[in-house]
């Protein structure tokens, strides 16, 4: 059976708990504020490794985008969409290497973004690229798998904040 509610028993409870909150602090250890730390520097590098191989990454508005080099790969630039690309490279002598990408993009809250990849070679050199929509200021998130012939498996996921003009 349930006690009725009475507010002088909850004010009391209140009354309680101004009480301890600072005993309570106190007793934890230092009583005097403390500097927060310092804030963490930007540590995502653009790409990942596995063995011999690197696949590089990146992601940006495709206003952003140089018209020349939008134009020679058929990219559109406006506001509101963007752009990422993908290089997968064989080391040491960069040599392209053949995968098969999964590409995923999210917002913050889970809204997946369509971002079908395509293929572009120009002068021995590949790129996969993808063109996302991005309708306003915006943290999407990036989880990108590649898998080589050889059973090697490279994975990076990593976040970008766009904004639309």
């Amino acid at each position: 059976m349930r006690r009725p509610f009475r507010a002088a028993h909850a004010l009391r409870s209140l009354a309680l708990l101004g009480l301890l909150g600072p005993l309570g602090l106190t007793a934890c250890g230092n009583s005097t504020p403390t500097t927060p730390p310092q804030a963490q520097a930007w540590t995502d590098e653009g790409y990942v490794t596995q063995g011999p191989y690197t696949l590089s990454y990146q992601a940006q508005p495709l206003q952003d985008v140089d018209p020349q080099i939008a134009k020679r790969y058929g990219l559109q630039p406006s506001a509101g969409r963007g752009l990422l690309t993908l290089v997968l490279n064989r080391q040491p002598n960069a040599t392209p290497v053949e995968a098969t990408f999964s590409v995923e993009v999210r917002s913050l809250t889970g809204v997946l973004r369509e971002a079908p990849l395509r293929r572009v070679e120009e002068a021995g050199a590949v790129s996969y690229l993808a063109e996302f929509a991005t309708p306003q200021r915006e943290i999407l998130v990036f989880h990108v798998t590649a898998q080589l012939n050889d059973g090697t498996h490279l994975e990076a996921s990593f976040r970008r904040e766009m904004f639309a003009n």
